[in-house]
């Protein structure tokens, strides 16, 4: 690691933090767009001041457990809740819950339900609750979640919002759903099918999902635009637009396409998103970073360039500011928490009455 003391600012030869000397990308890095001479040099003060941080694997473990955003979804879990025993849900995004077997009730300050069996719960992160098992049997459920955030090339950035604001909206973040309800017909053919987390079965799972907001998605999809302002095309131009769109969209080729300013453009993208466009694009560039990390086996510098960063430092530093250790100790950490979990068809010790099985 580099002491303070012996830390150079190479202005002249203005090279990027990652690349060679002459601007050669090493380790299959592309070559970047070449930039003044002083960019560059605060790039490197910038990425030599971030070393000087030393991150433990300690740290980046602390890092990733207060994280707890990221875990395997689409895929479908079973838990087995024991007589008089309750299970508490605890997962980011939307959970879709199936009562295989049993009878259970799901207990929560002002809702109380019995939930029958071949009933469906759909709730999301912002519905604090348990599921009590009767005490005359144990109760089988089968389970998945969806956290849109991580859909960014299937889901529109307009989709997303919804979501967003279905979460926190009564009506939408809590239904219990009869056992005719298709929902629940379909989530217990493919509970009957097995193999959790096939790509066939994520596939099935998310039409299941698509399924649950059909109408409601239908409904905001139907509005007439009636506004023919700046602001207006901004939101119809992002509602239509997947989240992956962003990691190639430039301010320049948004502003042709809303027809206005930059400086119009940066207040109305504020106004509306809730951030600028660069804190959004790096949003959805670390986004898919962390996706490909877990789901690859792609090297770090492929995951830079797939998530559109063209210096692996730039994407290293980006990375560890927003989680709390770089990308490598992120993917190690992940590794090792995967490896204490059961193997397929495995079942964890039980705790408090309830078992969790894995489906794969």
């Amino acid at each position: 690691m580099p002491q303070s003391s012996s830390e150079t600012c190479h202005c002249r030869s203005g090279f990027l933090p990652g690349f060679g000397h002459d601007n050669s990308p090493k380790s299959g890095m592309a070559r970047p767009e070449p930039g003044p001479p002083f960019h560059n040099c605060f790039l490197n003060a910038m990425f030599l001041s971030q070393w000087r941080v030393k991150i433990t694997p300690e740290s980046a473990l602390a890092a990733m457990e207060s994280d707890r955003s990221f875990g395997q979804h689409l895929a479908i879990k079973e838990v087995a809740v024991g007589p008089g025993s309750e299970w508490a849900p605890k997962a980011p995004g939307w959970m879709f819950v199936h009562i295989t077997s049993g009878v259970g009730y799901w207990m929560q300050p002002g809702r109380n339900l019995e939930l029958a069996s071949g009933s469906t719960l759909i709730f999301s992160h912002a519905i604090q609750g348990a599921i009590r098992a009767s005490q005359l049997g144990q109760a089988v459920l089968h389970l998945f979640r969806v956290e849109p955030e991580r859909l960014a090339g299937v889901v529109t950035l307009g989709e997303k919002q919804f979501l967003q604001t279905a979460a926190g909206r009564d009506g939408l973040n809590f239904r219990l759903l009869p056992f005719t309800d298709p929902v629940s017909e379909k989530f217990a053919e493919i509970c009957r099918r097995g193999n959790g987390s096939s790509l066939r079965v994520r596939l099935q799972l998310l039409e299941l999902f698509i399924r649950a907001f059909d109408n409601a998605l239908g409904r905001q999809e139907s509005e007439p635009a009636v506004e023919l302002d700046a602001k207006a095309r901004l939101g119809a131009f992002l509602k239509q637009m997947t989240a992956s769109a962003m990691l190639d969209l430039s301010l320049s080729e948004l502003v042709k396409e809303i027809r206005c300013t930059p400086r119009h453009l940066s207040r109305i993208f504020l106004e509306t998103v809730g951030m600028s466009f660069r804190e959004k694009q790096a949003e959805v560039r670390l986004a898919r970073a962390r996706e490909l990390l877990e789901t690859t086996n792609s090297k770090i510098y492929e995951v830079a360039l797939e998530s559109g960063y063209q210096s692996l430092s730039l994407f290293n530093f980006m990375f560890r500011k927003r989680f709390g250790a770089t990308p490598a100790q992120w993917r190690q950490q992940l590794n090792r928490r995967k490896a204490t979990r059961p193997v397929a068809q495995g079942a964890r010790p039980r705790r408090n009455g309830v078992e969790e099985i894995s489906c794969n």
